[in-house]
């Protein structure tokens, strides 16, 4: 074991790397959620990393009032539509379906 090991997250071994944000926010609300999920994708400049088991197609990100009437409010044609308007934005989606 190389570096301290009184820390979990130690770069080349644990993790790839560490990096301080400037920001972040815990969300708990799954209304809350997708529709921060919705805002983060508008604002994506290069990559989009989804990882995660609750991702159907036909989600609704907004219920109540939707921010962006121009884009598609369900996750499938949402992501195709972000896709085209920037074609450099790359979109990955990791979802697994395990029975518990």
């Amino acid at each position: 074991m190389t570096g301290n090991s009184n820390h979990v997250l130690r770069p080349g071994e644990t993790c790839w790397c560490l990096a301080h944000a400037k920001r972040m926010a815990v969300i708990i609300d799954g209304a809350a959620y997708f529709r921060a999920l919705k805002q983060a994708i508008l604002a994506a400049r290069h990559t989009v990393l989804m990882i995660g088991w609750d991702f159907h197609t036909g989600i609704e990100l907004e219920r109540d009032e939707i921010t962006e009437p121009d884009a598609p409010n369900t996750l499938g044609a949402f992501l195709s539509f972000v896709v085209k308007r920037n074609p450099s934005l790359h979109v990955h989606v990791l979802r697994w379906d395990l029975a518990f």
